[in-house]
């Protein structure tokens, strides 16, 4: 059994997320990805490829293969990527931040 000074500790000792840069970080990365490989899928002038990234128009409204479709997909990869680095920030605090006796 730990005592509530080790307990004090342990939680100063592990480390928390800050999530609003978790998210941030999440969404620059995602957003710049998204945006990268839609003008490069461009830049190949649609050579044959095994990444098909068209097939993300069933899941993203308005995205295409083409230069707005490459700024549209900046805007969902920074929506999407904020909203899972965020939600795993918070997840991974929750967790850290529990009581190891329970």
């Amino acid at each position: 059994m730990m005592s509530p000074e080790d307990r004090v500790m342990l939680r100063r000792a592990v480390a928390r997320m800050r999530s609003r840069i978790v998210a941030v970080s999440c969404a620059v990365i995602s957003g710049s990805a998204l945006m990268i490989a839609t003008i490069l899928h461009i830049a190949r002038e649609r050579a044959p490829s095994t990444l098909d990234i068209a097939l993300l128009a069933n899941y993203l409204p308005g995205y295409s293969v083409s230069w707005l479709g490459a700024l549209l997909g900046l805007f969902y990869g920074a929506l999407l990527g904020g909203v899972f680095g965020g939600v795993f920030a918070w997840f991974y605090n929750r967790l850290a931040m529990r009581d190891p006796a329970s």
